[in-house]
């Protein structure tokens, strides 16, 4: 399960460098939910690599607490996206920005809460370009 929870997550980052390499620097709502979304996928990966091999309940706590302040700031851009022209098409094309799934977004709650993200994090991969679009 590890390596592949790794490979889903390595391949949510190249998408969202995918998705921020389509917009232009105006598009600052976007990229800095896109960004913030990124800074919560690599910590979720970190913590992936780390603790779902070791499953150390002591250490876990603290950084179970940090990854969820960067999903909570992920959460947050997301919600309070408020975008205009070019970059309100370009999102038209994209689903990863749906308020309806962030809403749902669980509070943590332990390892149970890990798996409800992991399946935040294969939805996000669904709604963002795959390699080769434009």
């Amino acid at each position: 399960m590890v390596s592949e929870t790794a490979k889903m997550l390595d391949d949510l980052s190249a998408a969202l460098g995918r998705a921020r390499s389509r917009r232009e620097p105006g598009h600052v709502a976007s990229l800095r939910a896109l960004d913030a979304i990124a800074a919560a996928v690599a910590a979720t990966r970190a913590f992936a690599e780390a603790e779902l091999v070791l499953i150390d309940g002591s250490r876990s706590s603290a950084r179970l607490g940090e990854l969820s302040k960067l999903w909570q700031k992920a959460q947050q851009a997301v919600l309070g996206l408020s975008v205009e022209g070019d970059e309100k098409s370009l999102l038209r094309g994209e689903s990863w920005h749906k308020t309806e799934r962030w809403k749902k977004l669980e509070k943590p709650a332990g390892w149970l809460w890990i798996k409800g993200l992991l399946g935040h994090c294969e939805w996000l991969l669904s709604g963002l370009p795959e390699p080769g679009e434009h």
